[in-house]
């Protein structure tokens, strides 16, 4: 920063600096970063609203404010071709500083995480994220958006914050046998979720995701099934709000349910498998 230096001239009076404020146009824009929790239906544990120091984040900034047209008529401020790293909850971009524009112009900021693959940004077209939820350690896909104040009237204190919302659904498990069921020793080797939608693209101009590739998502928990009921296993993030068919396999014998239905977008439930006996 440079500072302006004005000189008094005068017999008497001696020299006087003068500091002014910050050029115009160098007001850095600050972030912070935070987690809508999801919301529980029933007792599932997702309690997380705080990203762990070091996570790193998808950014774009848009120049025109909300104007979304940026994708189609020019390049973004920041196109996330730099790593966004999240400390302390504040956001911060390694490669460049992000200033309020000149043209008192709010900025738009759109943030995704986890990083996914995320395609190579070219004007005409909005970017898009995908990511894989076949493996056993599905990614808890979350989206921000945020304004920023305009240059003449910006303060010190004044800061974008970015709330991140879950764009999944999670379902969890636990097992208990029930009346009739003779369960010592037995226990549940196998738990599949069949025809489940594992493909999953984001699209970074609006936040809404599309499924495709069904597949089938596997687990060997070897729970014991008890009188009470186990831990919680198998946790899963899905696509919200789809319909799905649960195999177990338990003591060599193979139970299914069908027609079973994920929860909403951002809420979570547990569903407990409760064995009965039969002749």
């Amino acid at each position: 920063m440079f500072a302006l230096v004005a000189l008094m001239a005068g017999c008497e009076k001696a020299e006087e600096s003068v500091n002014p404020e910050t050029p115009r146009g160098q007001q850095e824009i600050k972030l912070t970063a935070g987690i809508t929790r999801m919301e529980v239906t029933s007792k599932a544990a997702i309690t997380e609203d705080v990203f762990p120091n070091g996570t790193n984040v998808g950014l774009y900034a848009l120049q025109e404010g909300t104007d979304a047209s940026i994708w189609t008529t020019g390049i973004p401020k920041y196109t996330n071709d730099g790593t966004v790293t999240i400390t302390d909850n504040k956001i911060t971009i390694t490669d460049k500083k992000l200033y309020y524009p000149t043209n008192d112009k709010p900025m738009y900021f759109i943030a995704y995480h986890p990083i996914g693959n995320a395609g190579a940004f070219s004007t005409g077209t909005a970017p898009s994220v995908t990511f894989d939820l076949s493996g056993n350690d599905q990614p808890d896909i979350m989206y921000a958006t945020g304004v920023s104040d305009i240059l003449s009237t910006q303060t010190s204190s004044s800061v974008v914050s970015l709330n991140f919302a879950h764009k999944l659904a999670k379902v969890a498990f636990k097992v208990k046998a029930g009346e009739g069921f003779e369960a010592s020793g037995i226990s549940i080797s196998t738990l599949e979720l069949k025809n489940i939608n594992t493909g999953v693209t984001l699209s970074v101009e609006n936040g809404n995701l599309t499924f495709d590739t069904p597949k089938t998502i596997s687990y060997t928990p070897n729970q014991e099934i008890t009188a009470t009921a186990s831990p919680v296993f198998g946790t899963t993030l899905l696509e919200p709000e789809a319909t799905y068919t649960l195999t177990a396999t338990a003591g060599g014998l193979e139970y299914t349910l069908s027609g079973l239905q994920t929860p909403k977008a951002g809420q979570a439930k547990n569903i407990v498998l409760t064995f009965t006996g039969t002749e």
